[in-house]
């Protein structure tokens, strides 16, 4: 199984505003599912480069003054590795699987460098076998393209045409294959593409400029890195902050729950604001206590009773000046929203994280 942590929300940070209508306004993290879901007993992974090196020379467009040059050539031979590592960072940051792991040799022996080499199920299986790793994340492909710019930044007699000034950006797109065991297809594929871009200036032309050279060097390995990163990213849950407001009063009962939910005590709030909601009577004061029980009950991670809350909060405010409480309603539609999301959500993280008692109901 793998290392199940809480994969709900927590409070990051509570933020207040006092204000008119007494509304509290606090920040939060919600974690929302991965993009792929690996089989719950996939626990054990490795990152393997499975790309042909872009020879050096292909993919760089250089120009001085408005005609094309000879460009810079940076080696590339390294960086579908700067991937990798990125990826394998990214993934043992996450504790989402129980072991991450490097294959330190690379896969492809040809040439085929625009060829995307997919892995044969037989040699999937040995690989897996041998390694006793679970799933394998394949870096199939990397790419660039890079475009450099060079234009003579004065005529100036002391400073001439060889100080020039240079505009470059750098555009990598990175391939990826999942495999798990016992699977005749890849569980997923898919490509990303990242960009950089920069301006400076340098002494000289852009063939003749090792500044430029390495600055372009720095520029592909920092794309190489942000492609790995996001490919874990997809791969695994993460947190988002999102806010949530809660209406405050000015009763002694009513800033006792204040204090109760500042300091993390929902169920002591949702008591008082329980007991609030029974003696209303106003529709704008029972949708505002609604509102006030479904951020509660989400708080102790009870997503279907807050649900049911917020559209009963919907309910009252139907019934009040829907010019006057626009913002209001506004706020409650899309809190249902996040709220139906939460609950689709929540089921796949269940199934991510392999917790049992939803797994059931899920493969139905």
């Amino acid at each position: 199984m793998k290392k199940i942590i809480d994969k709900f929300l927590i409070v990051s940070s509570v933020v207040l505003f006092a204000s008119c209508s007494g509304v509290h306004r606090l920040t939060i993290e919600v974690q929302e599912p991965a993009s792929v879901t690996f089989p719950i007993d996939a626990t054990k992974v490795v990152v393997v480069n499975n790309a042909v090196v872009q020879p050096d020379s292909v993919g760089l467009e250089s120009s001085y003054n408005g005609k094309k040059t000879e460009g810079m050539y940076p080696s590339l031979d390294s960086i579908p590795w700067v991937s990798v590592e990125s990826i394998s960072e990214r993934l043992e940051d996450s504790d989402f699987f129980s072991q991450v792991a490097i294959y330190r040799s690379s896969l492809r022996s040809d040439n085929q460098w625009l060829a995307k080499g997919r892995l044969s199920k037989d040699f999937r299986e040995q690989f897996l076998r041998e390694t006793g790793m679970d799933a394998i994340i394949s870096v199939d492909q990397l790419l660039f393209n890079t475009v450099q710019d060079g234009i003579p930044l004065s005529d100036d007699m002391y400073l001439s045409n060889s100080y020039l000034f240079t505009d470059i950006r750098v555009t990598g797109v990175i391939s990826i294959s999942i495999y798990v065991k016992d699977k005749e297809s890849p569980l997923s594929s898919f490509s990303l593409k990242d960009s950089t871009f920069t301006k400076t200036s340098a002494y000289s032309d852009l063939k003749e400029s090792e500044v430029i050279r390495r600055l372009l060097q720095s520029m592909i390995f920092k794309v190489a890195y942000k492609l790995g990163d996001k490919t874990a990213i997809l791969l695994t849950p993460t947190w988002k902050t999102a806010d949530r407001i809660v209406y405050a009063g000015y009763s002694s009962r009513m800033k006792e729950a204040t204090s109760y939910f500042k300091s993390n005590k929902w169920s002591k709030a949702e008591d008082i604001w329980l007991s609030e909601y029974d003696k209303k009577e106003k529709p704008l004061d029972k949708a505002r206590m609604s509102v006030n029980m479904a951020v509660a009950n989400e708080m102790q991670d009870d997503l279907d009773t807050a649900l049911t809350w917020v559209k009963k909060a919907k309910e009252y405010y139907l019934q009040t000046d829907a010019k006057d409480n626009a913002n209001e309603i506004e706020h409650v539609d899309k809190y249902t929203e996040v709220l139906e999301k939460r609950i689709q959500n929540s089921r796949v993280l269940d199934l991510q994280w392999g917790v049992e008692e939803n797994i059931n109901e899920l493969q139905k």
